[in-house]
């Protein structure tokens, strides 16, 4: 499922409040057009209105592929520092879910969906993509 938002910032430079869209999460087969976004590392940016200059909303981000069937999630530094980040991720690193969302999923075939692929920047995020876009294409059955 894929979820945007309006959002009020002010530019860090000339502290301009504006109001854009930001992604929270974004399934390419229900939007296909975000993936080159995500390839060219421009989500949750934005170009001020007032000088001009690009700026980055550095927040998470879930990028789910249903026909590759992969989720991989952006963590934000400011995340991965927290403790209470990882009150919903097991040891293992799979997502803690309720019992019946996690039976619905095994049951749907998307067990996929409790091991998100976890990375720490965007550009890793976009090469991930890649990278399994190349396995879609050359790998093996």
């Amino acid at each position: 499922m894929s979820n945007d938002r309006a959002l009020t910032v002010a530019c860090p430079q000339c502290e301009k409040q504006q109001t854009i869209v930001v992604w929270d999460a974004v399934n390419v087969l229900e939007e296909p057009d975000m993936k080159e976004e995500v390839l060219e590392q421009r989500v949750n940016m934005f170009v001020c209105t007032g000088c001009g200059k690009p700026i980055t909303v550095d927040m998470p981000f879930l990028y789910h592929d249903p026909e590759q069937r992969f989720v991989v999630q952006y963590v934000t530094a400011e995340e991965a520092g927290s403790p209470e980040y990882y009150e919903y991720l097991y040891k293992d690193g799979t997502v803690v879910m309720e019992e019946e969302a996690m039976e619905a999923a095994e049951r749907s075939g998307g067990q996929y969906l409790l091991l998100p692929h976890q990375v720490f920047s965007m550009r890793e995020l976009a090469a991930y993509v890649v990278f399994r876009d190349m396995c879609e294409e050359y790998g093996r059955e």
